[in-house]
């Protein structure tokens, strides 16, 4: 996997989280990160896709933002100077209305000797639900887990309208536009975001 650097990551990022325009106003095939949540219905594609990420400073060194690991040589060798891997999966979600955004779920990584946590369990078998149906997905404060509901009255029957087609693209291709116009990403051992990690530089 291939991105190219956005320098002006910070501002785009805080666009593509507020931004709710329709599909039909964008010009490009980014897409917005956000959780699901308990005012909206949403289905999940039929396909996720798993990343690697650690918390790193941003390249201004003012706030920690969980960034995916993409180093184009040696992954493996060079992931070893983390401590602690994050394993996330990006699950493409729409609303009824054709609001597309990206889930970016936590989940164990297997290189940790920890218990797996009732919220990583939990997202999956969310994501699972809203594969099948129209779900309200939301992280519930009380039990520590996310959960899917629905309401049998809303009788949703619209098919989800994934992007797609709109743009001639794969759903992987989609993805990785969205993560290359946030920024969020490191793919060279080189990356000043890494010095700082390694040395305080």
């Amino acid at each position: 996997m291939s991105f190219k650097m956005n320098t002006n990551k910070m501002s785009q990022l805080e666009d593509l989280l507020e931004n709710d325009n329709p599909d039909a106003m964008r010009t490009d095939p980014h897409y917005p990160f956000k959780k699901p949540n308990d005012t909206m219905y949403v289905r999940a594609y039929n396909e996720v896709y798993p990343m690697e990420a650690v918390n790193l400073l941003d390249a201004d060194g003012q706030e920690e933002l969980l960034t995916i690991l993409a180093f184009k040589e040696n992954h493996e060798e060079h992931k070893k100077i983390f401590e602690k891997i994050q394993a996330i999966k990006i699950v493409p979600m729409v609303t009824p209305q054709g609001k597309f955004f990206l889930w970016q779920a936590k989940q164990k990584h297997y290189s940790s000797e920890r218990q797996e946590h009732p919220a990583h369990s939990s997202a999956r078998r969310c994501w699972e639900e809203a594969q099948k149906g129209w779900v309200k997905v939301f992280y519930d404060q009380n039990s520590k887990q996310y959960v899917a509901t629905s309401d049998p009255a809303m009788n949703i029957t619209e098919d989800p309208i994934w992007p797609t087609d709109k743009w001639g693209k794969s759903m992987q291709e989609i993805v990785e536009a969205s993560i290359q116009a946030i920024g969020n990403f490191v793919e060279d051992i080189e990356d000043p975001r890494i010095r700082q990690y390694r040395f305080g530089q």
